[in-house]
């Protein structure tokens, strides 16, 4: 914030003793030091690992951050529920291979006394 004012308090003074009208330079240090407190606060939140939400400018400027800790957590709860549906994949793998041998196991039992039968077809 103080580098802010004093971009603005640089260029105002800069601009009044160039000549310039008292009222526009004084415009002109509102308006740089706005824009340099708006970009070292943007910098300032991404320096501490905070993630941009979103950001909007026309009609009205403003962005929104998401914290380090909430991202923390949301990468944390993530990974949980990824674990959580590999284990559940995992045991339905294991179940579908358990399934599979009992039906083979199944026919074999229930056709293990049974000659082969020959496809009827003509001829004969």
């Amino acid at each position: 914030m103080v580098t802010g004012l004093a971009v603005g308090a640089f260029l105002g003074i800069q601009q009044a003793a160039t000549s310039s009208s008292l009222y526009e330079a004084f415009l002109k240090g509102v308006g740089a030091a706005a824009a340099m407190m708006l970009l070292l606060g943007i910098a300032q939140r991404l320096y501490e690992g905070d993630r941009m939400k979103s950001a909007q400018l026309p009609g009205g400027a403003g962005a929104q951050f998401e914290t380090a800790e909430a991202a923390t957590k949301t990468r944390e709860s993530v990974e949980q529920l990824n674990d959580r549906l590999t284990k559940q994949s995992e045991q339905m793998i294991t179940m579908q291979a358990q399934l599979d041998q009992r039906v083979s196991d199944l026919e074999k039992a229930a056709f293990k006394d049974r000659a082969p039968q020959r496809e009827r077809g003509g001829g004969e």
